[in-house]
């Protein structure tokens, strides 16, 4: 893969600095930065472009390798390399459950993966849901490339960058996680065997009509299941359940219960 001898920001940035965006990073004579740590990286976007361009975009401000280049429709698996301080940048273009489904895997991975998501909608909500799936820094859409370079050097440090109002709504969502059961304590009806079955198959990033091929069956009847899904799980949107059958280690490939074998 590409090995770009670039040039790391100025200076370390401490834990007061995470909050404030006046922490910005310039580029250097890339002739001192022989003895510097390169940070691998993959891209995870639909845009080729993207994925071929970003690491020369961050050319000025980081000492990086490329070591995953993937397409958003592609589904992870044990044969992509995961080196040591690997960072993970998912374009949120690819939509809001194959950026669960990648994020998931990669946080689930016996060494876990820093992931950040880039050209997130300048929105809380938006942002909130892509910290709830286990990503390590964002960045909003049209943000610069010192931006993403500056979110790649924080996470590598162990950092985050957050705005005191994103911070704030934070707390606010931490406290409300507080008192809400988790979906495995909640109590309700356990999932079907032909729900687990949909469940599976969400979480290997697949749409309704996927599903509906692979399990023989029709596109209302998987819609159906996944309602009776979140319902039971107290889940609201579809990417938390990506999250939770990853967390639960139901992501393993198993064989599609084929129509007729139904409980």
């Amino acid at each position: 893969m590409n090995d770009l001898r670039l040039s790391l920001p100025i200076g370390a940035v401490n834990a007061s600095d995470v909050s404030s965006r006046n922490t910005s990073i310039h580029s250097r004579d890339i002739s001192h930065s022989t003895d510097e740590k390169i940070t691998p990286i993959s891209v995870v976007s639909h845009s080729r472009l993207l994925r071929d361009g970003l690491v020369t975009l961050l050319a000025p401000y980081l000492l990086v390798r490329l070591v995953g280049s993937y397409g958003g429709n592609a589904h992870p698996d044990g044969q992509m390399p995961n080196p040591d301080c690997h960072i993970i940048l998912i374009d949120s273009g690819i939509g809001r459950d194959a950026a669960a489904l990648w994020t998931c895997w990669w946080r689930a991975c016996p060494m876990p993966a820093q992931v950040i998501m880039l050209e997130v909608e300048d929105d809380k909500d938006a942002i909130l849901a892509s910290i709830e799936m286990g990503i390590s820094g964002y960045t909003l859409k049209e943000a610069p490339p010192t931006d993403v370079a500056q979110a790649i050097y924080l996470a590598s440090q162990g950092l985050a960058q957050c705005s005191q109002q994103m911070t704030a709504h934070l707390f606010a969502r931490l406290a409300a996680l507080r008192t809400s059961p988790s979906p495995s304590t909640t109590g309700s009806k356990p999932l079907t065997a032909r729900e687990m079955d949909v469940l599976r198959c969400i979480a290997q990033g697949m749409s309704n009509k996927e599903i509906a091929a692979a399990l023989v069956i029709e596109i209302y009847t998987v819609k159906h299941h996944v309602h009776n899904i979140l319902e039971k799980m107290k889940l609201r949107h579809r990417y938390e359940a990506v999250r939770y059958a990853t967390e639960q280690g139901l992501v393993v490939e198993q064989p599609p219960r084929l129509n007729g074998q139904e409980n």
